[in-house]
């Protein structure tokens, strides 16, 4: 039953139009996926069930048997991710989190292969992956082959029983739901944090306690369907700083490009040229998306002729650019809070990426101003944007706005505070 319902999530979220679109746009730059797909849509089905059946089978592999006896067990493979736990952890205390850890050493454990056996035996994982090659395309497939060996390995695991809780900053990667419904198969309780605000639709939230950093991202999941457990707004993390819009008025600003996941590589250099036109400026600073798989590597290449523009690979924190910047240009990208958080103006131009318009409801919920063209630019137009209730309306994705100018640590004292109640 657990296992079906954690299928189901993943089909629904691997189907959608945009992550097929990401997954197309990343096996076209990418030599190995492009090749392992050709093959798979070129072969008899027994074939592409013992290639989705090896993808599964890592997952098994890679993990670790859970040794630890804190409270909570993590699971985690993104930095973002182990941000958020190491955030957690700062306001709990040590020794309460420990990490699904993974390792390929794995490979040469004897005894998983044994594991693995016995599970093809019984006849319902074959039956299962027969089906998911049948009714669904590579990208479904695999990713729910990961899910159902990352749960099969976690299920069969004797947990130390101070162990209570799983925790986790997804609701549809195969290592989390996993992890989660393993522990709700052993009568666990489920923790969930986001990372970053999400889109609309995504899968129906069933954990136990959820921590969202604003009314709108509980709004998000309630328009789902009823949230399950129980929620705890938390506001975003960082310091607030109140914005700044002096430096809409300076000659010669910088102005920055954050570029989100898909980016339209074909019209960026023309809004490069644009920026340098409307804004009579030589600073424009470009920040990549963190992904560096999905980078267009003939586009940044261009980028890096263009005299007057300072790239930034995001190694570092975005708060480093943001400083740095008077004002941000950017596409369909959480990024927008975080930037408006720091104190600095954002924009939402036409073009920027390929995902589809207004994707996070920002424009329509007020928080951002967006324009069809950047020659529209007018400086009256965005100051009078940012002002009146506009603080009001942010607050809604921010429950910590603009609080944290009188409490700093708002975010990490209603984090302990929830953890504090979780844990009694």
């Amino acid at each position: 039953m657990h296992l079906f319902r954690a299928l189901k999530i993943v089909i629904y979220k691997d189907s959608n139009s945009f992550r097929q679109y990401v997954f197309n746009e990343l096996s076209s730059r990418n030599t190995k996926i492009s090749l392992v797909l050709g093959v798979y849509n070129n072969v008899p089905s027994f074939i592409k069930v013992a290639m989705v059946f090896i993808y599964g089978l890592k997952s098994f592999l890679v993990t670790k048997e859970i040794k630890e006896s804190t409270p909570i067990i993590s699971s985690s493979i993104y930095k973002n991710e182990k941000r958020k736990f190491a955030l957690i952890e700062s306001c709990i205390g040590p020794k309460q989190i420990s990490p699904l850890s993974f390792s390929w050493l794995g490979v040469l454990n004897f005894s998983l292969y044994i594991k693995v056996l016995g599970f093809l035996l019984e006849g319902k994982l074959l039956r299962i992956l027969c089906k998911l090659v049948r009714k669904h395309d590579f990208l479904v497939a695999c990713r729910a082959s990961s899910l159902i060996f990352y749960y099969l390995r976690i299920v069969q695991m004797e947990l130390n029983p101070k162990v209570a809780y799983s925790l986790v900053s997804s609701d549809s990667n195969p290592y989390a739901l996993g992890t989660s419904f393993a522990f709700l198969k052993k009568n666990l309780k489920t923790i969930y944090i986001t990372h970053g605000h999400l889109p609309e639709a995504p899968p129906r939230n069933f954990f136990d306690f959820s921590f969202f950093d604003g009314e709108a991202m509980a709004d998000v999941y309630k328009r789902m369907g009823e949230i399950k457990g129980k929620y705890f707004l938390i506001g975003a993390e960082g310091s607030y700083n109140p914005l700044d819009l002096s430096g809409l008025k300076k000659e010669n600003k910088c102005i920055g490009i954050f570029l989100s996941l898909v980016t339209d590589w074909s019209s960026l250099g023309l809004l490069v040229g644009q920026v340098s036109e409307v804004f009579k400026t030589d600073r424009i600073l470009v920040r990549l998306h963190p992904n560096e798989i999905i980078r267009d590597k003939k586009g940044v290449k261009f980028l890096e002729t263009i005299p007057n523009v300072t790239i930034s690979t995001a190694e570092t924190l975005a708060i480093d650019d943001i400083k740095s910047c008077d004002l941000i240009i950017t596409g369909n990208s959480s990024v927008h809070l975080t930037i408006l958080k720091y104190g600095k103006p954002t924009l939402y131009v036409k073009g920027v990426d390929a995902v589809p318009h207004d994707f996070y409801r920002f424009v329509e919920k007020g928080i951002i101003p967006y324009l069809e063209d950047l020659s529209f630019y007018r400086l009256d137009d965005m100051l009078q944007f940012y002002s009146g209730s506009w603080t009001k309306k942010f607050e809604y994705f921010d429950s910590s706005y603009p609080y944290n100018s009188v409490n700093k640590d708002y975010s990490k004292e209603s984090i302990a505070k929830a953890f504090k109640e979780i844990l009694s």
